[in-house]
């Protein structure tokens, strides 16, 4: 279907105007609405280009542990922090020892000889440093354990499983696979 050209549109606009001199504002702007939604709907793109076509599934657990986490959910990559190595990174040593006191937000770092260094200040930064390269990556306790954190993108991780580019990721029936545009 071709589509007229501007000039076109633009002098049935102003005889449009002439048409409707008589009526109510209202009535103007209904059918003004219904045209602009008809002309949108002959704009828009309706070949099959737009139609999508199953590749496969996706291993969250092969993406996550890829990027060095321990485990996965179907929404997050994620590890147990180790509260000694978090020490050995906060105060930039390989000898020391993690203690919780009161809780986790209590850990203390201990020398060999039983001295307190102090607390763990940057559990956020000790993630960031550990799984480098995740954007988004948290650091969070639940009880008395710390993980490190990061929200599973779904189309990164279906680019990353068919070393695809522009694939998307699409929930059927409560299982994520990956398509490409046909």
């Amino acid at each position: 279907m071709a589509i007229a050209p501007w000039g076109a549109l633009i002098d049935s606009a102003l005889k449009a105007k002439e048409f409707f001199k008589d009526a109510n504002k209202k009535t103007v702007l209904f059918v003004l609405a219904c045209a602009l939604a008809v002309g949108g709907y002959y704009l828009h793109d309706h070949r099959s280009g737009n139609s999508l076509q199953y590749i496969g599934g996706l291993d969250l657990a092969r993406y996550c542990k890829s990027y060095g986490y321990e485990g996965n959910n179907s929404s997050q990559c994620f590890s147990v922090v180790n509260l000694t190595e978090a020490c050995d990174w906060q105060y930039q040593a390989t000898n020391l020892t993690a203690k919780e006191e009161h809780g986790p937000e209590s850990t203390l770092c201990y020398t060999p000889k039983n001295e307190s260094k102090g607390g763990i200040s940057d559990m956020l930064g000790y993630c960031q440093t550990s799984f480098h390269g995740n954007a988004g990556i948290t650091a969070e306790h639940t009880g008395d354990t710390w993980y490190c954190r990061n929200k599973i993108n779904p189309r990164s991780a279906c680019d990353w499983e068919y070393a695809g580019s522009g694939l998307k990721a699409q929930e059927k029936d409560g299982v994520l696979g990956c398509y490409k545009r046909q």
